[in-house]
């Protein structure tokens, strides 16, 4: 029996090792899949919303997915961590901060792929700014440290007013002390009334955001604001167009005639702010305009205070330059 042992042994030795399973596939990247206001409705129908709209004193809401390689594919996967797992959540890019007394981290139970911070806040309005969601460091050479995610880009809003569709005048800034429409003041030299002799489709929205010098607003001085309009003006054309009333301070505006102010503007959420040319008669949009400044009904109040009527067939962005 000892010589049959002899002579299995070395072949017992050169056996191949029992194959163990590989460790399952985990997350290595956070994805930030989501960022909504949810108590803000962008009218449906409105052509120059932008893709995150997000504003001061709204909570904001950031879905975030954790995700892993598996066949070439991003799918969502557990973290690596046997634990649960905090992220957290700080402005990347952008002149602003969070309210650190709400939301700014979250707990990610062991195992799950997901999470939402809810409850985010901005301390104040600024431009082209983006959110980064980190996690842990590595804990142990079984952990793998997740690649931070990133937001997309957002103009965040000092104010915001929504109205329905019946509404033909919509403000945003100061109430004018005769009850209709708006009043620039020091504290708030721009400001806008939306007439809109037929109501609109949908829902009305306007907003004021940050003239900073960041992005798309680098052609309105710092301390303005820049006004956003959104409704379905379906109806409205070049003959026949929307007006927005911009209203801007003596004290910032003051001086010189009228047709020596001027307005920059621009279609599009993102789009940067230009010069917008005269209307070529009182109450049209030329056939090669955007938009136009109708000089002819444009004035300056019993204030002082500086109105410049834009006109335009679709959504809008505006400020004084």
């Amino acid at each position: 029996m000892l010589a049959i042992l002899a002579m299995l042994l070395p072949a017992l030795l050169f056996l191949p090792a029992t194959s163990q399973a590989a460790p399952a596939p985990t997350a290595t990247r956070i994805s930030v899949v989501d960022v909504t206001t949810p108590d803000v409705t962008l009218p449906q129908g409105a052509p120059g919303s932008p893709d995150i709209f997000a504003v001061v004193g709204h909570d904001l809401t950031v879905d975030v997915v954790l995700e892993g390689l598996v066949g070439g594919q991003w799918v969502q996967l557990p973290a690596s961590y046997n634990k649960q797992t905090v992220l957290t959540l700080a402005v990347a890019t952008g002149s602003t901060t969070l309210d650190q007394s709400r939301t700014t981290s979250v707990t990610v139970p062991a195992g799950a792929t997901s999470a939402t911070f809810s409850g985010v806040r901005f301390a104040k309005a600024a431009n082209g700014v983006t959110l980064e969601v980190d996690g842990p460091p590595a804990r142990n050479r079984n952990d793998t440290a997740l690649t931070p995610g990133v937001s997309g880009s957002m103009d965040v809003q000092a104010d915001v007013v929504t109205a329905p569709g019946t509404s033909t005048l919509t403000s945003i800034g100061p109430a004018d002390t005769k009850g209709a429409g708006c009043a620039a003041t020091p504290a708030q030299p721009v400001c806008a009334d939306l007439l809109l002799p037929n109501g609109s489709v949908s829902s009305q929205l306007l907003s004021l955001g940050a003239c900073d010098g960041v992005t798309s607003a680098t052609q309105c001085p710092t301390g303005r604001s820049v006004v956003q309009a959104l409704a379905d003006l379906t109806g409205y054309d070049r003959a026949h167009p929307a007006t927005l009333v911009m209203k801007c301070d003596k004290d910032s505006c003051g001086g010189g005639s009228i047709q020596g102010q001027q307005l920059v503007a621009s279609k599009s959420a993102t789009g940067e702010l230009q010069t917008v040319p005269a209307c070529p008669a009182k109450g049209v949009v030329g056939a090669d305009q955007d938009f136009c400044v109708d000089y002819v009904q444009s004035t300056r109040d019993n204030a002082g205070d500086t109105l410049l009527f834009l006109l335009f067939p679709e959504d809008g962005r505006a400020s004084f330059r």
